[in-house]
């Protein structure tokens, strides 16, 4: 029931977005982000009690100069009596971001499965024999079959071109790396709507030198996403008085 839900969601979304994916993963992306950093903004400034949030950071922000006073002058009663108003005020300020904070939940339930089906996919296999499988890598209209070859040790070996890789590499097609994750002899995953045999592989937008904890070897579209939205939010809240 759920996978039939995400598939028509997925169609829908990919037939209205298609002229923007048809930009590529990068330029694709990029809209996606500066489209809903503005969005979310403008929820924020819509949905925000201002005149109560400002009044709230005003008086967090006269607590924690009383609070930075009361520590220079050794004063650990008058320090904890700041710090707990402080951190009454912060929950007060809490419920009162919760309304836009619902509403942008709203949105991102409804947008990012279908960004992760999007740019790291799990692609359905169709058996061929034994340990063997077909595929077709898909990105707005673009498709590239590839070959997927089980070996007895579990390990794949996949054919895009005439050239072989394994797990943990990356194949660049239509722009972008795709790291090629791992194979799933079951599903796809949760927010996926393959039932069966799938190859999860992920867009990588940026290879850093060195991996990073959380982060890996390169940035995914999610934190290539997260690396854009947030300057841009921080820049057209300010712009809106709501930052």
């Amino acid at each position: 029931m759920i996978s039939q839900i995400l598939a028509t969601l997925f169609e829908f979304y990919d037939a209205i977005f298609r002229p923007i994916l048809q930009l590529g993963p990068y330029f694709s992306l990029i809209i996606f982000a500066a489209s809903l950093a503005l969005i979310f903004s403008l929820i924020y400034w819509k949905f925000l009690d201002k005149e109560k949030a400002d009044k709230i950071k005003n008086k967090i922000s006269d607590h924690q100069d009383k609070m930075k006073e009361a520590r220079e002058e050794d004063d650990k009663e008058a320090t904890q009596k700041h710090l707990a108003e402080t951190l009454e005020l912060n929950q007060k300020f809490m419920l009162v971001s919760m309304r836009p904070m619902m509403v942008t939940m709203l949105f991102v339930a409804l947008i990012f499965p279908w960004f992760g089906a999007t740019y790291s996919p799990a692609v359905p296999l169709d058996h061929v024999d034994n340990q063997t499988y077909e595929g077709t890598l898909e990105f707005a209209q673009q498709e590239q079959d590839f070959q997927l070859e089980v070996q007895e040790d579990n390990q794949t070996i996949l054919t895009f071109n005439n050239e072989t890789y394994e797990t943990g590499d990356r194949v660049n097609e239509f722009g972008v790396n795709w790291h090629i994750r791992n194979y799933n002899p079951d599903n796809g995953g949760w927010f996926s709507t393959v039932d069966g045999p799938a190859l999860h592989v992920s867009a990588e937008f940026y290879q850093l030198p060195r991996p990073l904890p959380l982060i890996g070897e390169g940035f995914n579209w999610l934190g290539f996403y997260i690396l854009l939205v947030m300057p841009l939010s921080i820049t057209i809240r300010k712009a809106l008085g709501v930052a």
